[in-house]
């Protein structure tokens, strides 16, 4: 080879190994050099539409391993299984079908016969022990977990737990009367995107713990995002009455979304009028005012 040759081969090497630089640091959003690992988890279970949508936005930019409920398990909460749990790996194409396929991805499927805090326990304590999230998403629930809903929900149940594990994480739910699966995780991806790069929320000591809800109607006819504070329910829950023979009943819920006023610059509020809400919580924060309150008891100095 000529020197020649070699000063024209040079900047080419160059250009290309400059190329791949950016190309790599396009693809990690944590800063650290690699691909950033994500638990993805529901509680409407491993078949919800929402979970499909969120995972294949996500599996673009990230590794992720799937741990959701094998059947619906809304309302659970931070509910925790003490009893024997089946795990199963699955396929991705049993998961999300055969149109789904995609090169170069690294997503693992389990389904599990629990609760959804239980498979965010299961999946950091046991199925990836050896590795660390950067975070983990819980959802996209089919129906928005607002307010007071929020301690109820399965979904937020279980970035509760990962919170509880020294863990980012985070709950998506999409209004109940809205289908906008697809849309919902472009979105919420430019969300995760910023969380997982965002070098201030890494090096904070205390885990995020974010509620995102997002509203009805496709997402150009969204309004900007709002951090909103807890509201009021988003649902009123009444029973249908089967009264038997032998004296006992038969209670089938019915749920049906609130039609009570709510406070200004709430979650709910804001997602009634259109707005994406993003409410941090933090379950372990220490409740001043009631304290204050247990202060003037007199059982505090009793013997």
């Amino acid at each position: 080879m000529t020197h020649a040759h070699s000063c024209f081969l040079t900047p080419l090497l160059v250009v290309a190994l400059t190329a791949a630089v950016v190309i790599a640091r396009a693809d990690d959003t944590t800063g650290h050099g690699r691909r950033p690992r994500v638990l993805v988890t529901n509680d409407d279970g491993i078949e919800a539409p929402g979970l499909h949508a969120i995972v294949l936005e996500l599996e673009s930019f990230a590794d992720l391993l799937v741990a959701a409920p094998e059947q619906n398990a809304s309302g659970s909460s931070q509910s925790f299984n003490l009893r024997k749990i089946t795990v199963r790996r699955v396929g991705r194409e049993e998961v999300l079908g055969d149109e789904s396929r995609r090169d170069g991805v690294n997503t693992t499927f389990y389904a599990i016969d629990a609760t959804p805090a239980t498979c965010v326990h299961l999946a950091v304590t046991h199925l990836a022990k050896q590795q660390r999230f950067d975070l983990v998403v819980s959802g996209i629930n089919h129906g928005q977990n607002v307010g007071v809903d929020t301690r109820i929900s399965g979904t937020v149940g279980a970035a509760k737990m990962a919170f509880d594990l020294g863990l980012r994480s985070t709950a998506l739910s999409l209004d109940v009367r809205s289908e906008e699966f697809r849309g919902t995780a472009a979105r919420a991806a430019t969300l995760i995107k910023e969380l997982l790069g965002a070098s201030r929320v890494q090096s904070s000591r205390v885990p995020l713990l974010l509620n995102v809800n997002f509203p009805q109607g496709p997402p150009t006819t969204w309004k900007a995002p709002l951090l909103a504070r807890l509201g009021g329910s988003a649902y009123e829950v009444g029973y249908h009455v089967q009264e038997n023979s032998d004296g006992t009943m038969i209670l089938e819920p019915t749920v049906s979304l609130s039609t009570r006023s709510e406070v200004e610059n709430t979650d709910r509020w804001a997602l009634e009028r259109g707005h994406i809400t993003l409410t941090p919580l933090a379950p372990d924060r220490r409740d001043e005012d009631g304290e204050a309150q247990v202060k003037k008891l007199k059982f505090l100095t009793s013997k």
